[in-house]
């Protein structure tokens, strides 16, 4: 390599080595966190019957869901101008404003409701006490996304794990006694959540000035983010709309089958969530200014990320019986092979819906993720309505990768940094790697075949040049 080239790059990626340590901490975070949430959602679906945890997840999926509509899609909008430079203070003021009012709204809501309609909460007993749980959740996140904004990873991690610990703790004291009451569950949630708000209060204090600096609008924020709030809208109910569908129109016991598969499906997504609160912060500095140097960085950066993808793709469905089978005693193993695997070809193309969207967001261009959380909503909603009376959770899992990889195809529109060709054409190649691993592995069984076909994949990456030695050799002589 020429000395050119040693004193350009330095210069022109100055932000990269913060990103990279950056990325310690994000992964350490979410690592603790999915770690303990597996550890916490394991001992629940072992512990209580797929009814009961059916109607728990189901409970969950309706109070996450509402909550993150009534963000307003503020929260990234905060991260967002906080990376940007405004005041910390300002911003805070007005979005701990916003939680705190809406929180309680809300809540009071949810409680008229079951004075009212007490029929419909004699099924949903966990209901009222996981909405005041997410209520004490939704009030500390105004402090969560000032830490994102600021890249306070550390201190956002320990924000964001004292809840998983508290419940996690518990849940395991009541496995070990048996002891699975839902007053005693309900009692749990609610305290984890409220331990995290304090703690997150306690920490994101220091992280901003009192007097603020910058006299800023509730009404003005809120314009700002309606196209965002949408994006919210349609994203809260593409995530967690087949659950609701399902446990009210299908069975709790099915829901929990499915609840299932899909918390596997995130656990693989675990390296993009440590990922994607790096990425908003670093793609808003570098669009006001693209090079063609920093375009090469996120072009290597995306193929890394396919790759990473679609191996998941290849370990899920290979270990997935012979793993989840004995933990679960046959409960959520083979009975959920085929939805498993519908979900896991969501990987890849949710990793590049992430990084488009990031891009697009980082550019301003709402109005257009609104356009395609619209349609991509509207396409789980229809798949869902059709499909999961007659195919039942694969049904679910068929609407949702046909919504997410349309999503996918708009966001390439209005995108310069990304091509087209390449980002599909990768994706057709890793596809084509996994598939020749599991073929070609097929007459091995159990933790031969993986392994097999693990080397299989790599060497089908070699070959078609998805994985190329310069490119360790890049990343090497400019990050470690």
């Amino acid at each position: 390599m020429s000395c050119a080239t040693h004193t350009v790059f330095p210069r022109t990626l100055e932000a990269m080595p913060r990103f990279f340590r950056h990325i310690s901490a994000s992964a350490l975070q979410f690592g603790l966190n999915q770690a303990l949430g597996v550890l916490l959602f394991f001992a629940l679906s072992r512990g209580l019957s797929k009814d009961v945890f059916g109607e728990l997840n189901w409970s969950l999926a309706v109070c996450l869901t509402g909550y993150t509509l009534l963000g307003m899609g503020l929260d990234a909008l905060v991260v967002k101008r906080i990376a940007s430079g405004d005041d910390p203070g300002a911003l805070l003021s007005i979005y701990r404003a916003h939680v705190g009012w809406v929180g309680v709204g809300a809540y009071a809501g949810v409680l008229m409701l079951w004075f009212l309609f007490p029929g419909f909460f004699k099924p949903h007993l966990f209901l009222p006490g996981i909405a005041l749980a997410k209520t004490l959740l939704f009030w500390a996140l105004p402090y969560k996304q000032l830490a994102a904004g600021k890249e306070r990873f550390g201190i956002l991690m320990r924000m964001s794990i004292v809840s998983t610990v508290v419940k996690t703790a518990a849940i395991l004291v009541c496995w070990a006694t048996g002891n699975w009451s839902v007053p005693l569950l309900t009692g749990i949630f609610i305290a984890g959540d409220a331990a995290e708000w304090g703690v997150s209060w306690y920490l994101g204090r220091g992280l901003y000035t009192a007097t603020a600096t910058q006299r800023l609008s509730w009404v003005a924020l809120v314009r700002e983010s309606l196209p965002q709030a949408g994006v919210v809208l349609f994203s809260s109910a593409l995530s967690r709309f087949d659950w609701i569908f399902i446990g009210i129109f299908v069975s709790a016991a099915r829901l929990a089958e499915y609840s299932f598969a899909y918390k596997a499906f995130e656990v693989a997504s675990l390296p993009l969530l440590a990922l994607a609160p790096l990425l908003v912060p670093l793609f808003t500095r570098w669009v006001r200014e693209m090079t063609s140097d920093r375009a090469e960085v996120l072009h290597r950066l995306l193929r890394a990320e396919l790759v990473m993808a679609w191996g998941t793709v290849l370990w899920l469905n290979l270990a997935w019986v012979p793993v989840v089978d004995p933990l679960t005693g046959g409960m959520y193993g083979s009975v959920n092979v085929r939805t498993i695997f519908l979900l896991s070809l969501c990987l890849p193309v949710t990793y590049l819906n992430n990084y488009l969207w990031t891009i697009h967001f980082a550019h301003g261009r709402l109005g257009w993720i609104l356009k395609a959380f619209a349609v991509g909503f509207v396409l789980n909603v229809v798949g869902d309505v059709l499909l999961i009376p007659r195919f039942g959770n694969e049904g679910a899992a068929v609407a949702f990768l046909g919504a997410i990889f349309v999503q996918t195809l708009l966001y390439h529109k209005g995108i310069e940094e990304v091509s087209v060709p390449e980002a599909w054409g990768t994706q057709v190649l890793c596809a084509l790697c996994v598939g020749g691993a599991m073929v070609g592995t097929a007459w091995l069984t159990g933790w031969a075949r993986l392994c097999a076909a693990s080397l299989l994949y790599l060497v089908g990456l070699v070959l078609t040049g998805r994985i190329r030695p310069r490119d360790f050799f890049y990343l090497r002589l400019r990050f470690v």
